[in-house]
């Protein structure tokens, strides 16, 4: 069961288990690519002193912005079976 979902743009973690004291997470990532979306460990302090600072180029209009975020928690995700997760992802293949 998915216990949490972490996001930065359309980067994703999804959260299996977590140890607070080693602030480590193991569960499931999508960066963008759902072909190359996997489990993983990674570390939730890493996460929440990353933040993107860059330009982005929106794919529609050609137009480059500055953005800038932090990885934050999905405040509207329900904890959620991994299988339906990955099926979810699955279907973003284009």
């Amino acid at each position: 069961m998915v216990k949490c979902k972490l996001i930065l743009g359309k980067f994703e973690w999804f959260i299996l288990e977590y140890e607070p004291n080693s602030k480590q997470a193991y569960g499931f990532v999508n960066l963008n690519d759902p072909k190359n979306a996997e489990y993983g460990y990674f570390n939730i302090q890493e996460l929440e002193n990353f933040e993107f600072n860059g330009e982005i180029k929106e794919l529609i209009s050609g137009k480059s912005r500055i953005i800038q975020n932090k990885v934050r928690i999905d405040q509207t995700f329900c904890p959620t079976p991994i299988s339906k997760i990955i099926d979810e992802i699955k279907s973003r293949i284009i």
